[in-house]
């Protein structure tokens, strides 16, 4: 998996050639200091994603016997959290890097880690983390292509990286 752009954020994205464009208005302003703070964000492997498509569809279909009967919260995070191997895999592969600090979301599909740019350019072979800016608005992004592990990129469908003081807005 190697980097690119989707609406403005950086992604993770399985065969996609890494092209950085710094959108107008946003200038680099040099590299992160290897001890500040990046999060990492990581789109586990959901399950059972044909079976929620397919009750998309049957909720938002009036001629449905199921029109309008929305999964709960409980529900949904109950069809698409991901199994138990991706997050074990996933959680071993952070924790091997050093990358400890840790939290899911409720459905359990998004990982969000704190850590220092030094150990998350380790873990992500080939990231730089620069910073750019626009007026009072900050962002760190990586200048150059880098990989996830192929021991975890089947469990990981996507990831992004932010800073504590990032806004994404303007940068589509």
């Amino acid at each position: 998996m190697v980097l690119g752009w989707m609406k403005g954020l950086p992604l993770l994205l399985p065969n996609v050639p890494f092209c950085l464009r710094v959108p107008d208005g946003w200038r680099h302003v040099g590299r992160v200091a290897g001890d500040e703070e990046v999060i990492l964000t990581f789109a586990l492997r959901q399950q059972h994603v044909s079976k929620l498509e397919e009750l998309v569809e049957q909720v938002s279909d009036p001629r449905s016997p199921l029109y309008g009967q929305h999964l709960s919260l409980a529900e949904l995070s109950k069809l698409v959290q991901p199994s138990s191997e991706t997050l074990i895999k996933v959680r071993t592969w952070l924790e091997k890097h050093g990358v400890l600090e840790c939290d899911t979301v409720q459905t359990g599909d998004f990982i969000q880690c704190r850590t220092q740019a030094s150990l998350a350019e380790r873990l992500l072979p080939g990231a730089q983390f620069n910073r750019y800016v626009n007026g009072d608005q900050s962002i760190v992004r990586s200048s150059s292509s880098y990989s996830i592990s192929p021991e975890v990129a089947a469990q990981i469908d996507f990831g992004k990286i932010s800073s504590q003081a990032s806004s994404a807005s303007g940068m589509e």
